[in-house]
């Protein structure tokens, strides 16, 4: 038996307080997806901020946040590749 750990972080984006938290995909925030991507949630928030800022001119409401997500694979058999994380 085999078994393999992937962890996924995601930006997300909330812009009023009772709203919902959504997947942050906009193109302008790739720098800070990037770091995020890459484990450094804190500077990727900071940097989602800031951009944000710079394009909006304020974040009255707006908030980001991390979503770290790890997916576990067991394998009993079989061939054990990268594939088996494709669902």
């Amino acid at each position: 038996m085999r078994q393999a750990t992937q962890t996924y972080h995601v930006l997300e984006i909330r812009r009023r307080p009772d709203a919902s938290w959504q997947i942050c995909n906009a193109g302008m925030f790739n720098p800070a997806i990037k770091l995020v991507h890459h484990g450094h949630l804190s500077e990727g928030i900071e940097k989602a901020g800031d951009i944000y800022v710079d394009e909006f001119g304020n974040m009255n409401g707006v908030s980001f946040r991390c979503l770290t997500t790890t997916k576990t694979v067991t394998v009993c058999g079989g061939p054990f590749e990268d594939a088996i994380f494709e669902s």
